[in-house]
């Protein structure tokens, strides 16, 4: 319980496998190490933890971009919206009106060309909207399971996945076919009970 850093931060974030973390300082958010010590100044508009690849999505005015651990930018601020880099090495971002994902060089490995997204999830799939209708990816982009639904969210550990077909949800596992068919108002994610 001893106090290791003194309270002195607008925000404070989670410290990443490189040791810093992203805290703010009136609106300008920045990155220290353990010992407190600033490393990379408070310059950025909102900033997320470095994932395990070494970067960190921060925000420069209104777009976004993703630095390194010495807080110069590998990927420029050009995004609309962005989410940090997954486990899977991807980002998703928002550019132009659609989602798409870009690995950590800032190339699209998926092109920016839905409407909204999901995240990829330990089973390497992700549900995508477009065209008013959810499906879901792989990682190189293609459908495993074609766009069909109103609504849909991420896979559980148990492999599957609520879907909403008109006013009703109900669950597909990872090929598609229905497990439990629609007919809940609202629904949650299965957990395993440890």
């Amino acid at each position: 319980g001893k106090i290791i850093i003194s309270p002195q931060y607008d925000h404070a974030g989670r410290f990443s496998k490189n040791g810093l973390a992203n805290v703010a300082i009136g609106t300008k958010y920045g990155f220290i190490d353990k010992a407190g010590k600033i490393i990379i100044n408070p310059q950025f508009t909102y900033s997320y933890p470095f994932s395990d690849n070494g970067l960190a999505l921060v925000r420069s005015n209104r777009l976004w971009g993703f630095i390194n651990k010495k807080g110069n930018f590998v990927i420029d601020p050009q995004f609309d919206d962005a989410y940090p880099f997954e486990n899977n090495g991807l980002a998703a971002v928002y550019k132009d009106g659609n989602w798409g994902f870009i690995n950590k060089t800032g190339k699209y490995v998926i092109n920016s060309q839905f409407n909204d997204i999901c995240l990829f999830e330990d089973n390497s799939i992700a549900a995508v909207k477009i065209s008013d209708k959810w499906g879901y990816i792989n990682k190189k982009g293609e459908y495993v399971i074609n766009p069909q639904f109103d609504d849909a969210m991420p896979f559980s550990e148990y492999g599957l996945a609520p879907v909403k077909v008109g006013e009703k949800w109900g669950y597909i596992d990872e090929k598609g076919t229905f497990e439990i068919i629609p007919k809940f108002l609202m629904v949650g994610y299965f957990f395993r009970n440890n």
